[in-house]
C-alpha cells in the first residue's frame, strides 16, 4: 500500500472557513485539542491522518448542521488526497451573530424593539391583592392569611 499523498493543511483550513455555513474552526476543549502541528505553529480545528481529514467547526445559527457538513465535505473533496472527510460540529453561533449589526432604518433585522412603557406601573398598590411578587405562606395558606410586609 502506498502512502497517502500529502495534504496542504492551510488550504484545508482556508477552504473550511470560506464555507458560508461555517463560522470558524474549533480547536476543542480542555480534554482534547484538535490541531495539526507544523514547525513553529499549529492549525487548530484540523487533524490529518493517512485515512481521514477531520475538521471541527462552529456553524452559523441559521444553517442546518447536515447541510454545513455536506458543504464542508464538498469544499474539501479535491484537497484531501482521497481521504475520508469527518466533520464535527462543536458549536453553533448565537442567533445575534447571524444578524447584521444594524439597518439604515433602525435596529438589526429580526429584532423587534419593545414599546415604551405606557399606563400604570405593574407594581401592586400598597394593601392591594396578592401578586406573584407578594410573599406567600406555606402551601395551602390563603393569601389573606399571609402577613403583609412591613
Amino acid at each position: 500500500m502506498s502512502p497517502a499523498p500529502p495534504v496542504d493543511v492551510d488550504a484545508v483550513a482556508a477552504a473550511v472557513t470560506a464555507c458560508p455555513s461555517v463560522s470558524h474552526l474549533v480547536q476543542g476543549g480542555p480534554g482534547e485539542q484538535v490541531a495539526t502541528f507544523l514547525p513553529g505553529r499549529r492549525v487548530g480545528g484540523v487533524r490529518i491522518t493517512d485515512e481521514a481529514v477531520e475538521v471541527h467547526v462552529a456553524t452559523r445559527w441559521d444553517v442546518p448542521i447536515h447541510l454545513a457538513a455536506v458543504e464542508v465535505r464538498d469544499a474539501l473533496a479535491g484537497l484531501v488526497g482521497g481521504r475520508a472527510v469527518a466533520v464535527a460540529v462543536e458549536d453553533i453561533d448565537e442567533p445575534q451573530a447571524a444578524l447584521p449589526a444594524s439597518t439604515p432604518d433602525g435596529p438589526p433585522l429580526g429584532i423587534v424593539p419593545l414599546p415604551a412603557e405606557t399606563g400604570p406601573s405593574l407594581a401592586p398598590a400598597p394593601g392591594g391583592p396578592a401578586s406573584p411578587a407578594t410573599p406567600l405562606g406555606p402551601p395551602g395558606t390563603p393569601p389573606d392569611a399571609v402577613p403583609s410586609p412591613s
